[in-house]
């Protein structure tokens, strides 16, 4: 009887990303092929990562155990049984559109490896059929790895909660469990830019005004048919609803490492533009920048979400005498951000030209006045989701800050000259109106996503029976 190959290898991690189509969620879908495609994984060496000094707020260097640049990392979701990596889109051919793209330029990366590397790089795991130590040459890995990668279309609206529900079933259905939820997806309601705010904010302090620009304009938000601020229920509470239904599915991974939900904030999203009074932001001209802010909070406070979950389930399980649940949270949240990109956001509405204008600005900022928040490209950005996707667990990062339970987020920074790396953000670390996160807001904004959930959970149980009648 032959072997199942694949049986011999880890299982392959399954991720759903939102907001694919976007350039941030394009360069964190590349850089995640990009490094699973390989044995090795530089992406989730401590080296990539540093940290606010307390004192000085200067960036420092961790000092590191390994002090060899050299050593190679490998992922425990590195396996030649490749990835499922989830697109969720509202649109089946924007969806083919950038899995197209994805491997187009995942193909040109390779065209530019070293030969040198590929030949002294291998793969080393242990058997699953024979709980022997095994290995195998990079070239055997990548084939494999690429002969089992699927990127598939998930419909998946936001906008619409109905969608939400359908799509969380079609992934119980056919892939039965998550290992990533990456939720990246959001927009706003942008129609132009407050071009004296513009000059006047450029003048003042030109890193500043492109780095927290509060310049955008936009139309006020609409509700949805759901009866919800339409920015808001698609940054916000769209997620929410996804995160907490795919909860299940998150806590039946296959790998030894809690699966991890990762919320993409922002670096304008700040408390200034924040009214607990029009919390969906209704009222509001800056939606985007508020309902930002709020993701920030969501991403972190979740994680009480989740173990009330995890509570919640080993008492079903001690109840009925079959206790199976890990002590060991099985799902964690996350919050990261990309810094400054040069996106499509607004090409629409400032035109081609000074869309590129406004990116040669980014690079002068960046180079000549050293802002390090000003990546740029996306494809860089994207290390922080590898880093927090594929790397160290969230106790190792939590303690670098202060301890586990103190709220950070990590964000995406680059040298004058362009070389990535990762910052751990604490808030006490943030100055001033800087600061991302707010113990009250947070709970806040947790305990209208709740009453809505239970809301619209018992609608669509409402739903379904009736259909089933």
């Amino acid at each position: 009887m032959a072997v199942d190959e694949s049986a011999r290898f880890p299982p392959a991690p399954v991720m759903l990303l939102t907001g694919a189509n976007g350039a941030v969620g394009f360069g964190i879908c590349l850089r995640i092929l990009y490094q699973l495609s390989q044995p090795t994984q530089s992406d989730i060496s401590l080296l990539n990562l540093f940290n606010h000094s307390n004192e000085n707020h200067q960036l420092r260097s961790l000092s590191l155990q390994s002090s060899s640049e050299e050593e190679d990392f490998q992922s425990v979701y590195a396996t030649p049984n490749g990835l499922t990596l989830l697109l969720g889109c509202r649109n089946r051919q924007k969806a083919q559109d950038a899995r197209d793209e994805l491997l187009k330029k995942l193909n040109r990366l390779f065209k530019f490896e070293n030969q040198d590397d590929r030949s002294v790089t291998s793969f080393s795991f242990i058997d699953r059929l024979t709980g022997q130590v095994e290995i195998i040459s990079f070239q055997t890995y990548r084939q494999l790895w690429l002969e089992n990668l699927k990127i598939e279309f998930l419909e998946l609206d936001l906008s619409n909660l109905n969608s939400i529900f359908k799509a969380v079933d079609q992934v119980k259905l056919q892939y039965g469990h998550l290992s990533h939820l990456l939720l990246n997806a959001g927009g706003g309601t942008f129609i132009g830019l407050d071009w004296i705010k513009v000059f006047r904010g450029m003048v003042r302090n030109l890193v500043e005004a492109l780095t927290y620009p509060d310049y955008m304009l936009e139309s006020r938000s609409e509700e949805t048919d759901d009866k919800l601020g339409y920015t808001w229920q698609l940054n916000v509470f769209g997620h929410y609803l996804l995160a907490r239904l795919s909860l299940p599915l998150l806590a039946r991974t296959p790998s030894t490492l809690p699966a991890r939900i990762i919320w993409t904030g922002s670096l304008d999203g700040l408390a200034k533009y924040f009214d607990p009074q029009d919390y969906q932001c209704l009222e509001s001209d800056q939606a985007y920048q508020s309902t930002k802010y709020q993701v920030g909070l969501l991403g972190w406070a979740f994680n009480s979400v989740i173990r009330k979950y995890e509570a919640d389930v080993k008492k079903e399980e001690t109840k009925v005498g079959t206790p199976q649940t890990a002590s060991s949270p099985r799902v964690v949240s996350l919050v990261a951000h990309p810094g400054i990109v040069a996106g499509n956001m607004f090409t629409q509405i400032v035109g081609v030209f000074l869309d590129y204008a406004m990116l040669m600005t980014f690079y002068l900022v960046r180079t000549f006045f050293g802002s390090s928040h000003h990546v740029i490209s996306a494809y860089k950005a994207g290390l922080v989701w590898t880093f927090a996707s594929l790397g160290p667990s969230t106790i190792e990062l939590g303690n670098l800050i202060g301890g586990e339970d103190y709220p950070f987020r990590m964000g995406a920074r680059c040298d004058r000259i362009g070389g990535e790396y990762v910052v751990l953000e604490s808030n006490h670390q943030t100055e001033g109106y800087q600061r991302w996160f707010d113990d009250e807001h947070a709970n806040l904004i947790l305990d209208k996503c709740d009453q809505l959930y239970l809301i619209h959970s018992r609608k669509q149980k409402i739903d379904i029976d009736t259909e089933s009648a």
